[in-house]
């Protein structure tokens, strides 16, 4: 009696009603419905909270000692105990107190009730709409009104093109509003807005169908996942026969219910009142190129374990990232903004700032971002000075699956190296270096070095808060400082010209996001990160970008040389060993552990790379942290 437990408190008195911290609110005045967030707490599939009241007009059937809210539902929705030609009941009333269940026809909700006297009332939920009160009618004349005998076919109607609907009062009612919405009436019916909150994501090689749909026979296969892009990994797992997937995100997982099913043709649902909506396959294309697009998306970068691997060659080679049991190689295009994030995940999938895509096998020191040819002005101490800009993120990948290691941040501008930052997977701690000696970074702040007592660049070390709705993942990064920022004087004042985002596991890898501010600083930018539009998919070298000096002579720390060095793998005398195969039924096991951490953050990983490039490292044997690395990263971008 889990339920039972949790509304206890609430039986106090009205004194607890009145309490900021008291699970019931006042929704409206006229009603004192519970908040969204309370209604989690005494959730009922099918039905959703409407206040505290009772049946009105019409009590259909009683049923005495229901200890379970939700067996009152069942009860109700079967329409159990209700006599012949009864109408379907639209509501039902539970009292905490009596556990005595009433299935209603219409409702009256009761304000400034106390729930240890007035029954909890629910009314008939629809997955794709938002109940909002009763007592409702269409302000103005109906848009369509028609007989219809469910909620859901009436939804299913008005959804077509309507925003707003109004079920009953009158038995089999049915009226779609048009966009001036509902109003309150002393005999309205109940009054429903479309869900905005639900979107379907774009997905690569699939084209959304709509919302009632399901497998016209038996489905090809089913796996438990919400999310859009885990159900198209497995469906293209089950064969050129899978012609469609249908998603329900409304289904219980705890108790493992099949959430995506692999279908050859599609239905209309044939009891149209579950939260399920499909995608249709595209057929294959003959292209064998993709254009980067303008915009830049994004890819996480995944952890390996520091195991032994032995790793063959010195070359290094990009591979085209596309096939079965392998990210896609488009990237999605967004609207044009001031921000453009770059980035790069797992072994490493890297994204430029033009948004081109690829997968990089190779061991070594590179140059990530180097922005370099832009000057600042500002006002100094002795009057107006314009200094050039300079910045650089070496980064060092190694083992055969090529994880990042190492970041190194270097400000060289005014001419000189001003200060350095130290990162490797050693141990996920932040150096600085701006003077004589290194020091470790525990806390956040500023490192600069002043010129002539003025400030010019410097780094600021910060800790990004995770989305407050998701802070689940981010709570394990073992980076306490997680954000820098490259900030230079100017007229304005500090601007910031960049963001660097990391999460990090030691003894694994790091990920990393940058975040350039202004889109016409973009050509400044040289190295892995920069805008290539002549960049193919398939590539055998990123040698231009290839730093050969040792890492102390660029500025890093012994220690972190020493690391790097360690994780290197001896390569002498053989070629590049690729990653290891990856079959359908992996895929599938992927697609479940990525489904884990990141079905969740689907609305923060709108292009997708995230999902396709964790199942791609996760099936290549990069394992779960790489999943936990892309989730704690993009929480906190």
């Amino acid at each position: 009696m889990l339920i039972l437990s949790v509304l206890l408190p609430l039986v106090a008195g009205k004194d607890c009603l009145a309490s900021e911290t008291s699970l019931l609110q006042t929704s409206r005045e006229s009603t004192k419905l519970l908040e969204a967030s309370d209604v989690e707490l005494i959730s009922v599939p099918g039905w959703t909270f409407a206040g505290l009241g009772s049946c009105e007009p019409t009590t259909i059937s009683s049923h005495s000692s229901i200890l379970d809210i939700k067996e009152c539902a069942t009860l109700c929705a079967q329409g159990v105990g209700a006599p012949p030609g009864s109408p379907a009941a639209t509501g039902f009333s539970y009292p905490m107190f009596s556990q005595e269940c009433e299935c209603c026809f219409g409702v009256k909700v009761e304000s400034g009730s106390n729930p240890s006297r007035t029954p909890f009332f629910y009314v008939l939920a629809d997955p794709f709409w938002s109940f909002f009160e009763t007592k409702q009618r269409c302000r103005g004349a109906p848009a369509e009104s028609l007989s219809i005998s469910t909620l859901a076919e009436c939804a299913s109607h008005c959804e077509a093109s309507y925003q707003w609907l109004v079920y009953g009062p009158v038995l089999n009612w049915c009226s779609c509003c048009n966009d001036d919405g509902v109003t309150e009436i002393s005999h309205g019916g109940l009054g429903y807005q479309l869900d905005h909150v639900t979107t379907f994501p774009e997905v690569s090689g699939w084209d959304f169908k709509g919302r009632r749909w399901d497998c016209d026979g038996a489905p090809v296969g089913e796996i438990t996942t919400g999310s859009p892009l885990g159900c198209a990994h497995y469906c293209e797992t089950r064969g050129d026969a899978v012609a469609a997937m249908v998603i329900d995100q409304n289904a219980d997982k705890e108790i493992n219910t099949k959430t995506c099913k692999c279908c050859t043709a599609l239905a209309p649902e044939a009891t149209p009142s579950s939260g399920v909506f499909a995608y249709l396959r595209k057929k294959p294309t003959t292209t064998s190129t993709v254009e980067p697009t303008t915009t830049s998306t994004v890819a996480p970068v995944a952890p390996a374990g520091d195991e032994k691997v032995k790793e063959a060659g010195t070359q290094d080679q990009k591979i085209a990232e596309s096939g079965p049991g392998s990210p896609s190689s488009s990237s999605s295009s967004s609207p044009a903004s001031s921000a453009s994030p770059a980035r790069v995940v797992g072994d490493p999938h890297i994204t430029a700032l033009d948004g081109s895509h690829y997968l990089l096998l190779s061991q070594g020191t590179f140059s990530l971002w180097h922005l370099r040819g832009l000057s600042t002005e500002f006002q100094a101490q002795n009057g107006a000075k314009k200094v050039p800009v300079e910045w650089e993120i070496l980064t060092h990948y190694s083992g055969r699956q090529s994880f990042t290691k190492g970041l190194l941040l270097v400000d060289r501008s005014a001419g000189v190296q001003r200060q350095v930052l130290e990162i490797t997977s050693r141990d996920c701690q932040w150096r600085a270096h701006s003077g004589a000696e290194w020091n470790l970074v525990s806390k956040p702040g500023m490192i600069s070095v002043a010129d002539d007592q003025d400030f010019v660049t410097g780094f600021k070390i910060s800790k990004a808060h995770s989305n407050k709705h998701r802070g689940r993942h981010a709570s394990r990064n073992q980076l306490k400082l997680n954000q820098v920022h490259f900030t230079m004087n100017s007229q304005d004042g500090a601007t910031d010209i960049a963001v660097l985002s990391v999460s990090c596991r030691s003894k694994r890898n790091l990920d990393l996001n940058l975040d350039m501010k202004r889109r016409s600083e973009h050509k400044f930018v040289e190295g892995e990160l920069a805008e290539r539009k002549k960049l193919a998919t398939l590539q055998t070298s990123d040698s231009e970008f290839s730093i050969k000096g040792r890492w102390q002579e660029l500025g890093g720390t012994d220690e972190g040389a020493a690391y790097l060095r360690q994780m290197d793998e001896d390569s002498t005398g053989k070629s590049l060993s690729l990653l290891q195969s990856c079959n359908a039924e992996e895929k599938v096991e992927a697609t479940r552990t990525c489904s884990k951490y990141l079905d969740s953050l689907g609305e923060l990983d709108r292009s997708g790379f995230f999902f396709n490039d964790c199942v791609y490292d996760v099936c290549h044997g990069a394992g779960e942290v790489t999943a936990e690395l892309a989730a704690e990263l993009l929480e906190s971008i």
